[in-house]
């Protein structure tokens, strides 16, 4: 079977490590930094890779945050690759307990992300439409991961 990949500057691996209360948490890999990020509930999960893109500034908002109160918007920024940079090549040896999920967010439309992941494991490229179809898949797949 032909291993499925994808490459962006903006790759993300989410490493479900394991299941507390319903809910996951693990560990972010992205090719800016040598260290993981850690999570503990997909809400997190969800938070902490917006902050990436926001940081990147890519893939770009289309709808930002409207604010009532007078402040200095702050500067943006696109990702340009650090002298700490990895191989995003790394990012394809990281592994959860639980899945793995290399998640790449194509457009932020609509306050929401549309995209391709793939379930590593079981080598499945899946579109999705929006955060929520994104969270449905990856729990889709971990609930039929821990089944067999």
């Amino acid at each position: 079977m032909e291993e499925k990949r994808l490459y962006s500057p903006n790759l993300v691996c989410v490493c479900v490590q394991g299941r507390e209360r319903q809910d996951y948490y693990g560990e972010i890999w992205h090719q800016y930094s040598g260290e993981p990020v850690e999570f503990s509930g997909v809400a997190g999960m969800v938070e902490q890779m917006e902050r990436f893109y926001d940081q990147w500034d890519y893939p770009q908002k289309s709808t930002y945050t409207r604010h009532f109160q007078n402040r200095m918007t702050p500067a943006r920024r696109a990702a340009k690759p650090d002298p700490g940079q990895k191989d995003m090549e790394t990012l394809w040896h990281k592994r959860g307990a639980l899945g793995t999920f290399v998640v790449h967010v194509q457009y932020r439309q609509n306050s929401t992300w549309q995209g391709r992941v793939i379930w590593v494991e079981r080598q499945r490229q899946m579109d999705f439409s929006s955060e929520l179809d994104l969270l449905k898949i990856m729990d889709d797949a971990l609930k039929e991961g821990l089944d067999k």
